[in-house]
């Protein structure tokens, strides 16, 4: 980064309160034409933010890790809950956020960016429901906080199936996002088992 960029993003971010200092960290990478199979064996750990994804937790097991660029910084990993009463399909993305260089800003300024970054790809997420299922109807949609990170959550009945999709920033570089599938008539025990799932990444 050059030192004109330095002094422009200097300018443009406020400085109040604690300044905070981050060079992005995302590595330079093109994205594919399709998406392409990593690893189906073996604990899987994205090189970037050392998040690992084991073949199993509780009761759900790995189907794949696939990339969506040349570095695999922006990946998928799927899992199944193959129970005959409650059948569950997840994915989790991570990607990385635009990236942003924070020169001394203040903290008010990082969380008003942040959350327009997450506005934008919860919308975009929304979107994507929508696009691939016709019939989904937005039935519910909040915000959570986990300690200090924020996430939004939507909720879609697609006929006799709710998909569930949340989306939280994990660090000043990345963001993460979840999707799950499950019977209507099962919410409550799909609910429970999700929540195994995401205490099992500890990404939060």
């Amino acid at each position: 980064m050059t030192i004109k960029t330095i002094i422009i993003a200097a300018l443009t971010l406020t400085l109040t309160g604690c300044p905070i200092y981050h060079i992005s960290q995302s590595p330079r990478s093109q994205p594919l034409s399709a998406p392409e199979i990593l690893q189906t064996n073996g604990l899987f750990i994205h090189d970037y933010t050392k998040i690992t994804f084991p073949e199993t937790i509780d009761e759900f097991h790995r189907t794949n890790v696939a990339k969506y660029d040349t570095a695999a910084a922006n990946i998928s990993v799927g899992y199944n809950e193959a129970s005959p009463n409650c059948p569950i399909t997840a994915t989790i993305y991570v990607f990385p956020r635009p990236p942003m260089n924070y020169i001394g800003a203040a903290p008010e300024v990082v969380a008003s960016i942040e959350n327009q970054i997450l506005q934008n790809v919860f919308s975009a997420t929304k979107n994507d429901i929508v696009h691939a299922h016709s019939n989904a109807k937005l039935i519910a949609e909040n915000q959570l906080a986990f300690g200090e990170k924020k996430a939004w959550v939507a909720k879609y009945s697609d006929g006799p199936a709710i998909t569930i999709a949340k989306v939280l920033i994990y660090d000043l570089d990345w963001i993460v996002k979840y999707r799950y599938t499950f019977p209507a008539t099962c919410e409550p025990q799909a609910q429970q088992a999700v929540g195994k799932l995401e205490e099992g990444l500890r990404l939060y």
